[in-house]
């Protein structure tokens, strides 16, 4: 069924208008035709004069042309189309006709930016949803430094989440990366620190009743009798046993010296005022005379330096040792009657592990060598009876309830040795006399 309204158009042209209205054997779309110029309703079906004459409106059937035509039937021919087509006249007749295109809907294109919005929302919210309760990984040296476990265990996850390392202490920049290897390839390139220069090998010399001038140079007396470190370190143990002789007047001099220890592999050296042993058995028994093993070599003879003050031109009868570890000794035995016997020691080597001693730490430090300040690291009452290399039993340091000597402070106890030089007009002053002005004051050398 075909449906149409012609019609002629205000203002000349005219316009064909065709609905797809009916519904039964199909819609025609649209046919040839033209619009004329006049207004007046005469068209009659398929032409005619009056219609001519009334310049209205033409229909022209499609058998009327030659062309070909450019509407044609659509739907299924039971009156359900689906849209309705507008049509515009475009020339002069015989069907060739411009399609004017549906309006827009523009509520699909809303419905359509809706989504893609609504979609846009939903990505960020995945994006995003955990920000607050994850953490963004902090990349380069910070974020290898916050997955070290010392940082974590140190406390420097705050600093160094927040960028702003302490200039000191252990959340510092360098202490963490020393401690965190394996951050240092992606921290700032740190400068180690410059390592102390080694310090070279010095000599400690032990002379009189006893005076130490130490490996750093400090001048220390001990008077009291005992067995004392010398050295002691992790590798090298050496012990000297301090006696008074009948000329000292009770202040101690240097009988023997021993060593031991690591450096001696286990085996024990003794060299005496007049005897040498190593395990107990006797060496360098003549004069001059030599002893040498795989660990060690010995050479006792009449060279070598004095080291004392008013031995010059006296009989020297020296010991000269080579140990291990570059350690070497040169032990001056003393043995006038007048004086009683002694023995005089100097030992050059490099510093040791942990050392400490009566020849001092070995630190390049003078200042921390005081008699005081030794006896307090290393005990006031001489070497541990299981760490003796002499043997026989320990020697008790402090006899009764007198004070011991070694406890006086140097000051007092060079006030004490000139007053009581000075009372007993004497080279060498007693023991006696040194403790009670070192420990009662002045008055005590007056009063003797």
């Amino acid at each position: 069924m075909y449906s149409g309204q012609m019609g002629g158009a205000a203002g000349g042209g005219g316009g064909f208008v065709g609905s797809n209205a009916g519904g039964g054997g199909g819609a025609f779309v649209g046919g040839p035709g033209y619009i004329g110029g006049g207004g007046a309703s005469c068209c009659v079906r398929n032409g005619g004069p009056a219609c001519a004459a009334a310049e209205c409106e033409k229909v022209v059937r499609a058998a009327d042309c030659t062309g070909p035509a450019t509407l044609q039937f659509v739907g299924g021919g039971v009156g359900s189309y689906i849209t309705t087509t507008e049509y515009k006249f475009v020339g002069r007749g015989c069907g060739e006709f411009d399609v004017v295109r549906p309006k827009p809907n523009y509520c699909i294109c809303i419905l359509s930016s809706s989504v893609l919005l609504l979609l846009l929302g939903v990505l960020l919210w995945f994006l995003f949803k955990d920000s607050t309760n994850t953490t963004t990984p902090v990349p380069g040296c910070f974020g290898c430094l916050l997955a070290c476990e010392v940082a974590q265990n140190n406390g420097c996850s705050g600093p160094l989440k927040s960028g702003m390392l302490p200039s000191s202490g252990m959340c510092s920049m360098t202490p963490l990366v020393q401690a965190c290897m394996q951050c240092s390839g992606l921290c700032p390139s740190l400068a180690p620190a410059p390592s102390p220069a080694p310090l070279a090998s010095s000599t400690c010399i032990i002379w009189g009743d006893p005076h130490i001038n130490t490996f750093d140079h400090k001048r220390v007396d001990f008077y009291t009798p005992g067995q004392y470190w010398i050295v002691k370190s992790s590798t090298v143990s050496i012990q000297g046993l301090y006696k008074p002789t009948h000329a000292t007047s009770g202040l101690s001099v240097m009988k023997e010296i021993a060593f031991g220890g690591e450096f001696m592999q286990g085996r024990k050296l003794i060299i005496g005022t007049t005897d040498a042993t190593f395990d107990g058995k006797p060496i360098l028994g003549g004069f001059p005379s030599n002893f040498q093993n795989a660990l060690f070599s010995a050479k006792y003879d009449a060279t070598g330096e004095t080291m004392q003050k008013g031995r010059n031109g006296k009989a020297l009868h020296a010991v000269h040792l080579s140990l291990p570890r570059g350690v070497n000794v040169q032990i001056n035995r003393w043995m006038e009657p007048s004086e009683g016997n002694y023995i005089n020691a100097a030992i050059s080597m490099a510093p040791q592990p942990v050392q400490d001693g009566h020849c001092g730490n070995f630190n390049g430090n003078a200042a921390d060598d005081d008699r005081l300040q030794i006896r307090a690291r290393v005990g006031r009452t001489g070497v541990a009876a299981s760490d003796l290399i002499f043997p026989g039993g320990k020697i008790a340091i402090v006899q009764g309830s007198r004070p011991d000597i070694n406890d006086c402070p140097d000051d007092k106890l060079k006030s004490a040795h000139h007053s009581c030089k000075h009372k007993e007009n004497a080279f060498i002053p007693s023991m006696a006399c040194l403790i009670d002005v070192c420990f009662g004051g002045t008055g005590f050398a007056t009063q003797m």
